[in-house]
């Protein structure tokens, strides 16, 4: 047999070398979503607000007056909510930034 220099392929002579496998990027692939500071906020019970289970649809209640409400401080964590995939801090979220209905 002859020696084949630098792995050039000799030993299959006429046959094209297998293409080179695509690496897999991954993009359709499901990814963790980080814990949002809301979902940190409504756990530790520092949100004013909790489901109000009415029998069609549910509401969000507040614990506080509304206008009372601190909007500078709140208002971002809701947002930050609105990442959120799992109930009821989907909900929670999407109900308190749209205001009251």
């Amino acid at each position: 047999q002859l020696a084949c220099p630098l792995d050039l392929g000799c030993h299959s002579v006429g046959k094209k070398p297998p293409p080179p496998s695509q690496p897999v990027a991954g993009a359709l692939a499901r990814r963790q979503i980080p814990a949002t500071e809301f979902r940190r906020f409504y756990d530790r019970g520092d949100l004013p607000i909790a489901v109000e289970h009415r029998g069609i649809a549910n509401k969000i209640q507040w614990k506080v007056d509304i206008e009372k409400l601190d909007y500078h401080h709140y208002l971002p964590i809701f947002f930050d909510g609105l990442r959120e995939k799992e109930e009821p801090y989907r909900f929670l979220a999407v109900q308190g930034t749209q205001g009251d209905r």
